[in-house]
């Protein structure tokens, strides 16, 4: 079993707990969910675009990472929550499904939603606009550092993508945030069966409950 196949195990909300336990910082919200609104994960190929300024690339945006992307990956586009224009599109999803992409998270907005739905793709953006990106966007950098709301993202880390937002885990300690995941996991089902069976939620919603990603990791 593979890391992403691991992260596929937990939600965002569940990982995102984990990441906190671990004293990491990796959730992304303020994002809606416009594709298939399942759960995806995998590493990271990042995309950082740019204003055009009269500049013309001789590739549109997006297709040298999808180029370089391999089965499984994830591609983040960080068009700094630019909203004038669309940044992703129909052609570029259908490219990236093709490719074996699995997940999409656009910093930015996006266009042609039927298409992009219709290739069953999960992808998380700011939001929607019919306005084209010739002429306002052009790609700056492929498989480069990037930040998006003040979490830094490098090309091979790991992402998870589900309708609640995303979850950005450095490589470095993947092990360490799916120790935690399992972890808390155990307790949420603890917590569920009592709660399911009708126990008392002000008992069984005690104190560990809001001490779960209190402290170190542990």
């Amino acid at each position: 079993m593979t890391n992403a196949d691991e992260l596929k195990k937990y939600s965002t909300s569940l990982l995102s707990d984990a990441m906190e336990r671990a004293q990491l910082k990796g959730g992304i919200g303020g994002l809606n969910s416009f594709g298939q609104p399942i759960l995806a994960a995998g590493r990271i190929v990042t995309i950082q675009l740019g204003p055009a300024s009269n500049l013309r690339s001789a590739v549109h945006l997006g297709a040298r990472a999808i180029q370089s992307a391999k089965p499984g990956s994830i591609l983040v586009i960080d068009n700094g929550a630019d909203t004038r224009a669309a940044c992703w599109g129909g052609l570029l999803t259908l490219a990236a499904k093709r490719k074996g992409v699995s997940g999409l998270l656009v910093n930015g907005l996006v266009r042609d939603l039927e298409e992009i739905r219709g290739h069953g793709m999960p992808l998380l953006a700011l939001g929607t606009t019919p306005l084209t990106a010739r002429g306002r966007y052009i790609e700056i950098g492929t498989n480069v550092p990037i930040t998006i709301s003040g979490v830094t993202i490098h090309p091979g880390d790991f992402a998870v993508l589900d309708p609640s937002g995303a979850v950005i885990i450095p490589q470095t300690r993947i092990r360490d945030v799916l120790s935690q995941a399992a972890k808390l996991q155990c307790f949420e089902e603890e917590f569920e069966r009592a709660l399911a069976a009708g126990e008392d939620p002000v008992t069984v919603l005690d104190s560990r409950y809001e001490a779960l990603v209190e402290g170190p990791a542990r």
